[in-house]
């Protein structure tokens, strides 16, 4: 496992190109499937590691990279915000052993809390049953084919949005039990890291602002 600081192009573009060949390279979804994603990953890349807080953690075999995230860290969380693993290698788990030498090293400089982020997917809820809420925001201009936008999503798709929701959080509630909160236990050491993901939580519309529920 390798982990680098400075945002090298050579290594952002390794990493980029392990992202386009999984699902998200498929479904266009990728970073680099659009020039100005591409812009504006090298950016955050850029301006994280100006202030020392950028990190692309590398999983390597036969001196190629098969797993990476695409990081910022501070003294206070570890914010992977882009994973990419190869698809082809899944049976063998290399996004679950590149996490886990994150998590070791959150345990090492005594980071307190490693944040999942983005939607809520299976693999996160092997590391942790803690979610936060992640909320949707929408807000609509005052012309007419904003109004009739807001009209439809306020009266027809918002209702049916929290019902889906609803019905999901039933599910899950009944699958896996209730929510209970994890902590991962350094082998040696016993420090703790705290894990957390996110689960969408409904949201409200409004014409003149926006109010989360």
């Amino acid at each position: 496992m390798n982990r680098y600081s400075e945002p090298d192009p050579e290594l952002l573009q390794q990493f980029f190109n392990l992202e386009q060949s999984g699902w998200k390279g498929k479904e266009g979804s990728a970073i680099n499937c659009r020039p100005e994603t591409q812009a504006f990953y090298k950016e955050i890349a850029k301006g994280a590691s100006a202030h020392g807080t950028f990190c692309l953690h590398s999983l390597e075999a036969n001196s190629r990279m098969i797993a990476g995230a695409f990081s910022v860290a501070t003294s206070d969380g570890f914010f992977p915000i882009k994973v990419a693993y190869d698809e082809t290698l899944k049976r063998g788990g290399p996004g679950h052993l590149l996490f886990n030498a994150i998590v070791t090293e959150c345990l090492e400089k005594h980071i307190p809390e490693l944040f999942f982020g983005g939607t809520d997917e299976h693999y996160k809820s092997l590391w942790t049953q803690e979610k936060v809420a992640l909320y949707n925001a929408f807000v609509f201009s005052a012309d007419i084919r904003s109004q009739l936008a807001y009209r439809v999503r306020h009266h027809l798709l918002s209702p049916l949005g929290k019902l889906r929701w609803f019905v999901r959080q039933r599910y899950l509630q009944s699958k896996n039990g209730a929510s209970k909160r994890r902590s991962i236990s350094h082998p040696q050491t016993g420090r703790e890291v705290q894990a957390k993901a996110t689960q969408p939580a409904p949201a409200r519309e409004s014409r003149s602002g926006v109010h989360s529920s």
